[in-house]
């Protein structure tokens, strides 16, 4: 059996669920007959009367890649994707709408009842897109770049950071490492022929850096190198001896200002007007439209979660001090 593409249900659900939203008549407008123009090819029929014509199916599909980078990369790369887009989202759109005007399903309670939080949902949505429509300005190009040049340090446009490069063998003794470290000496600081000859793995630490999840002391060792190749012994403790080669330092790397880092940026930056605008306004209008709101009753609300949560801390602590006496 052909397993439907993931992404191409998520499209259908979510059509599906709009669709929901509308209720009864757009059960009943997906079954209207189409206008057909002169030799125009149809796709779905029902008594002779036609449902869905390729131009009106093409404009479907369109405006669903348009909107969808996956579902683009889908058409490129599927030989079938528009069958699969027709069966999966037009197809069984009308089947699904003749289904449910045959069993009267828009007239159960339940249906009405999910149509009504389908429609409130909907109409959030739709107050929301048009509010920050008309109240929060785009973002400039001119903002983009200035706040690129403000932080392309930080950790999102970071390719690689600033650090030293190393290997490292590890020992159970500390004079195992020092007899090891002569050898690699005597190697010409060849760390991987000093390993193989005593038959020992050699760990590549990749860059160190300020970042990295090693011992703290390995770490604060070999970053305070300054002279490559450098052969260093790390005693970690008794039973954990590191001898590592510094090899180089890496200077960091971090991202250009490409067309992924500007639209990064400028998604980012839309995001945080947007919170700004509505954190702005909403108190704003709440004033300029009259809403009495009642603050102090998550005020309580939160004493009292509060003391719940020291009467349990309180508790546990009683009985670990009890358990300890016992």
């Amino acid at each position: 059996m052909k397993q439907c593409n993931p992404r191409m249900l998520y499209f259908v659900a979510g059509t599906l669920v709009v669709l929901a939203g509308c209720g009864k008549k757009a059960q009943e407008e997906t079954l209207v007959p189409s206008q057909v123009g002169i030799n125009e090819e149809v796709l779905i029929s029902r008594n002779g009367k036609p449902l869905l014509t390729v131009a009106e199916f093409q404009k479907t599909l369109k405006d669903a890649t348009e909107a969808d980078q996956q579902m683009q990369l889908m058409a490129q790369f599927m030989p079938d994707f528009e069958m699969q887009f027709f069966k999966q989202s037009e197809l069984r759109k009308r089947v699904l709408d003749l289904w449910a005007s045959e069993n009267k399903i828009a007239e159960e309670k339940e249906y009405k009842e999910q149509e009504d939080r389908a429609k409130e949902a909907l109409r959030t949505i739709l107050n929301q897109q048009m509010f920050v429509k008309k109240n929060v300005g785009k973002v400039s190009q001119e903002d983009v770049v200035k706040y690129y040049e403000e932080h392309k340090k930080d950790p999102n446009f970071l390719i690689n950071p600033d650090g030293v490069e190393a290997q490292a063998v590890t020992f159970a003794s500390e004079q195992a490492a020092q007899d090891f470290e002569q050898s690699v000496r005597q190697h010409k600081n060849d760390l991987g022929a000093a390993a193989k000859g005593i038959k020992k793995s050699v760990d590549n630490l990749g860059v160190v850096s300020q970042m990295s999840a090693i011992d703290p002391k390995v770490k604060a060792r070999v970053l305070a190198v300054k002279k490559f190749p450098t052969i260093v012994v790390v005693k970690v403790n008794d039973k954990d001896v590191w001898v590592v080669k510094a090899t180089k330092h890496v200077t960091a790397k971090y991202r250009p200002l490409d067309e992924r880092v500007k639209k990064m940026i400028e998604e980012m930056l839309m995001g945080s007007k947007i919170e700004e605008t509505f954190a702005q306004k909403i108190e704003e209008f709440q004033k300029q439209y009259g809403l009495e709101v009642n603050f102090t009753y998550f005020e309580r609300k939160q004493k009292e979660r509060e003391a719940e949560r020291a009467k349990m801390m309180q508790e546990a602590q009683s009985k670990a001090a009890n358990k300890a006496k016992a």
